[in-house]
Formats: C-alpha cells, sequence, structure tokens
C-alpha cells in the first residue's frame, strides 16, 4: 500500500516509511526473527504423528490419554503455526518497507519495543486499546 514518495497507508493516511530504523540498523531485528523463524520450523518438525486411531490401548482410559494427546499436540501445532506465520509477516513487512509501523494507528512502533517483541504490529498504546475492547 504504498505512494510515490515511500509512504504507507495507514486507515486512510499516509504514513512516511521510519527513517530511523535506517540509521539504527535493522540488522539485530532480522537476525531475531530468523531465528525465531528457524527454531518455529524446528518445533514444527519435532511434533510427529500422535494418532488417536494407531494402537490398540488396552481399556478405555488409555483410549482417553491418546485422545487427550492428540488434541494437546493439535493445539501446540497450532499455536507454534501462528506464532511462524507472524514472524513470517514481519519479514514481508520488512521487504516492502513497512515494518514498524503500527498497524493501528501508522505511528512508529519504538525500536526498544521491536527489540522485545521483533514481530509486533501494533505500538503498545494502541495494543493495550485493542486488548481492553477484549
Amino acid at each position: 500500500m504504498g505512494n510515490e514518495r515511500g509512504g504507507t497507508a495507514v486507515k486512510g493516511r499516509i504514513r512516511q516509511r521510519p527513517a530511523t530504523f535506517a540509521s539504527q540498523g535493522l540488522r539485530p531485528l532480522v537476525s531475531a526473527l530468523e531465528a525465531s523463524k528457524t527454531a518455529l520450523h524446528r518445533e514444527m518438525g519435532g511434533f510427529g504423528v500422535v494418532d488417536a486411531a494407531g494402537g490398540n490401548p488396552a481399556d478405555e482410559t488409555d483410549q482417553a490419554v491418546l485422545e487427550q494427546e492428540v488434541v494437546f499436540t493439535c493445539l501446540l501445532k497450532q499455536r507454534v503455526k501462528m506464532r511462524l506465520d507472524q514472524v513470517e509477516q514481519a519479514m514481508q513487512r520488512l521487504r516492502s518497507r513497512s515494518y514498524g509501523l503500527c498497524q493501528e494507528c501508522g505511528r512508529q512502533i519504538p525500536l526498544e519495543r521491536l527489540r522485545v517483541q521483533p514481530d509486533a504490529t501494533f505500538c503498545v498504546p494502541c495494543k493495550s486499546r485493542l486488548e481492553s475492547r477484549w
């Protein structure tokens, strides 16, 4: 959603790309995102296949435990996949030069926040406001 001046449209407004990021260097943030992506891929590969129908549990309790393991593993995989999607979206924002802009207000997300959470999509005030609505 860029324009000819290099800005980014956010909720109908045009925001300039964060100039200070270029001078401060994005390399540590890029490295953190790449490390997260690698770790999440490794975690996804470590889940293996759990099959509730596989094997022949001796009793109903064993079957219930096996089914619980399947559900728990599916939930964990879903959570890791969601985190992986967030990291990949942050990397896409880096490529499109919209990284570091709050998706709610369009202002630059402070570098300190991005150091803590490199895939952040909202500044702290907007994130707090959005969470208070829930």
